[in-house]
């Protein structure tokens, strides 16, 4: 709910007009569907909604989230959690060829690196670019006028996600600031 809050915030100073949600599962689709996302038909796991909904669900709960999280806390929690990541407790055995290994070892010579970083940033970078071809949403023309036909629909304001929107604020405790100057902050 808090990325929600923060993208219907950022809606007002960054032009953009649909969000797009991966659910990471069933049960997580059908959270999204209840929210007043919609399914995208060859795609079962992705859902979107426009902004201006999402934006409507904020206001008609006449919320604003604003608050400040406890930064020296948060932080150094995040420092260990980076610090106990990027330790090399882990190991990788590969067999392969004497050609293949001398053609590693030549390669790694060219970008003067040891075999293990070349390896190893060879790996990574192939690893990424699976990961980011497999995230990679291509819509079908269908698709396509889904989106089309609900950037020219009025706003929907979904009820249920406007009750998760208040239920956050007040579990996280955020200060609720209206986004009609003539109604009092709560």
């Amino acid at each position: 709910m808090h990325a929600l809050s923060e993208i219907a915030r950022a809606s007002r100073s960054v032009g953009f007009e649909i969000v797009v949600v991966h659910a990471i599962d069933p049960e997580a689709v059908i959270f999204y569907a209840r929210a007043g996302f919609t399914r995208f038909e060859d795609h079962p796991l992705h859902l979107f909604m426009t902004v201006k909904s999402l934006v409507a669900a904020v206001v008609i709960c006449d919320l604003i989230c604003t608050y400040e999280v406890g930064t020296v806390e948060n932080s150094s929690q995040e420092v260990r959690m980076s610090t106990a990541s990027n330790s090399k407790s882990e190991r990788l055995n590969v067999r392969l060829t004497t050609d293949a290994l001398e053609t590693i070892r030549e390669a790694a010579s060219v970008q003067q690196q040891d075999v293990t970083s070349f390896v190893l940033g060879t790996a990574l970078e192939r690893a990424r670019a699976v990961l980011a071809e497999d995230r990679l949403l291509r819509l079908t023309p269908h698709e396509v006028n889904e989106l089309e036909k609900a950037l020219d629909s009025d706003p929907q304001v979904v009820p249920q996600l406007a009750s998760l929107f208040r239920r956050f604020s007040e579990a996280r405790g955020l200060e609720l600031v209206s986004s009609d100057p003539t109604v009092p902050a709560a």
